[in-house]
């Protein structure tokens, strides 16, 4: 299941509301993003940004 790993460590990543990470997150981030992810792991946040459609047809490609 892609997306669902943390990059880092490997942990789960699971849904986690703003207002948790809030103070977390870069610039501009909370105001143009509103669904965010925590890994259970080493505690890194996660959103879907600008790149994530990108990653997703390559994970697609990859599938395919």
């Amino acid at each position: 299941r892609p997306f669902h790993r943390c990059l880092v460590c490997n942990g789960l990543l699971a849904s986690v509301s703003k207002d948790d990470v809030i103070a977390r997150l870069p610039d501009k981030t909370a105001e143009y993003f509103d669904e965010f992810f925590r890994c259970d792991g080493c505690d890194k946040i996660y959103w879907k940004g600008a790149h994530f459609d990108r990653l997703k047809m390559s994970v697609q490609a990859i599938v395919d």
